[in-house]
């Protein structure tokens, strides 16, 4: 039979004449959230064969626009940009049937958004 006694941050586990020590370790904290304002939406759609190629395409797509809103911003002195709450949503765009078969559209979003002083 075992008897458990928690003290502090250590375990103590008592069995017969040996004894065990287990340290317990406080859980990592999570970063800090970057504060943020004056934020904008960038998007992107893309419309091709299949999610996951869509999705990917979308993705793709969003990128370049967030480069180039960057560069847009970058150049007329905004500094501490920050890529916020991406996501891509797809649905079914045209069904051509047969053996061509669902056409998927996509479509990717992210907050772009200047870093707080």
């Amino acid at each position: 039979m075992f008897k458990v006694t928690q003290l502090v941050g250590i375990i103590l586990l008592a069995a017969s004449p040996a004894t065990a020590q287990v340290n317990i370790s406080k859980p990592k904290a999570k970063p800090a959230k970057i504060a943020v304002t004056d934020c904008q939406t960038v998007a992107a759609v893309a419309a091709y064969f299949g999610e996951e190629k869509t999705r990917s395409y979308a993705e793709g797509n969003l990128d370049n626009a967030l480069d180039q809103a960057k560069s847009r911003l970058t150049a007329s002195g905004k500094v501490g940009l920050v890529v916020k709450d991406r996501k891509v949503t797809c649905k079914n765009y045209i069904d051509f049937g047969g053996a061509i078969g669902q056409e998927q559209k996509c479509v990717a979003q992210a907050q772009l958004c200047l870093r707080a002083r």
